[in-house]
């Protein structure tokens, strides 16, 4: 695995707001990205400003499209998916300055984290830089990428999470919008729920998971059993069962429910959440379902948690 920092210009006025994360090199630069690959990690930087195109409409004008304000700084970071390539049908873009570049080369990223921030000052201070290093012409070939070493990425990451940590705020319930637990919790649910909140990374199986609470609840009156963290800082959502079977659909739901009121209220950036099913038995079905809808499932055997149970006591 490698890292990476990459620059980019702010977005343009007539940008979509769902367009997907790319690196993107210039033609004559594609020697920068030549050792990027899928499951690098790439940090990125957003400039101030970036230059006006002209843009050519069908009737033969033009029109001078510009950039929005930036941030100046790191503002998110993903997870490099496909190789670099090149853009079928991409042709160069004019600027008012004169000057044409031809962004034809990309690499696809997937987002894992939004919720930080980094301002320039910080950034060229963590890699060697003045303060007052504006990453013009930052990396190989003054290309806008360029690797980084293992602890540089990991010491601005968590620079990013410190910008903007997680806080579960406690909420006065006004009224019973959801369900709470009533009728009690059988022993098999709280012992899964406490072997699960104990120890989140070997419970399930994946580094970098924390407990932040446990019976967490929210202002429409649900309660999630656990409230997790994961190692980019994405607020996860844990329903427990006992067992799921082929149509007790409830389960998934309520994970997926915690997961977006979660991300609303501990304040994290759009997709920044996770929705996770446990329990120590789960049906193929919905299984399927839980993949279509982007939960996580896991299975955990009942003798795992009753020997945690022994040993504990």
């Amino acid at each position: 695995m490698r890292y990476w920092l990459t620059t980019h210009w702010p977005p343009r006025e007539d940008a979509p707001k769902d367009e997907k994360p790319y690196v993107w090199l210039r033609d004559e630069e594609q020697a920068a990205g030549a050792s990027l690959a899928p499951g690098d990690l790439v940090l990125v930087y957003q400039s101030r400003s970036g230059k006006t195109i002209v843009r050519e409409r069908r009737d033969g004008s033009t029109e001078n499209v510009r950039c929005l304000p930036g941030k100046g700084g790191i503002i998110y970071y993903g997870e490099v998916i496909g190789n670099l390539a090149t853009v079928p049908g991409k042709q160069p873009d004019r600027y008012t300055d004169g000057r044409t570049s031809w962004w034809r080369w990309c690499a696809p990223l997937k987002i894992l984290s939004r919720s930080g921030f980094v301002g320039c000052k910080d950034v060229a201070t963590a890699l060697g830089y003045a303060p007052t290093y504006s990453f013009r012409g930052f990396g190989q070939q003054h290309s806008g990428l360029g690797e980084i070493s293992a602890s540089e990425f990991q010491n601005l990451v968590a620079a990013f999470h410190a910008h903007r940590p997680i806080a579960l705020p406690s909420f006065s319930i006004l009224h019973g919008g959801g369900p709470s637990g009533e009728g009690g919790e059988s022993s098999t649910h709280l012992f899964l729920k406490e072997y699960v909140a104990a120890d989140p990374a070997t419970a399930l199986g994946e580094p970098g998971l924390k407990t932040q609470k446990t019976e967490y609840s929210l202002p429409t009156g649900d309660r999630a059993d656990v409230v997790l963290s994961d190692a980019h800082g994405r607020i996860v959502g844990v329903e427990i069962e006992p067992a799921v079977g082929a149509s007790e659909i409830v389960g998934a739901l309520q994970a997926i429910k915690y997961r977006y009121m979660l991300e609303c209220v501990a304040r994290r950036a759009p997709g920044d959440s996770r929705a996770f099913l446990v329990a120590h038995s789960i049906d193929p079905d919905m299984k399927k379902l839980c993949k279509s809808y982007a939960v996580d499932y896991f299975e955990i055997d009942k003798a795992r948690v009753d020997q945690w149970r022994r040993f504990k006591a």
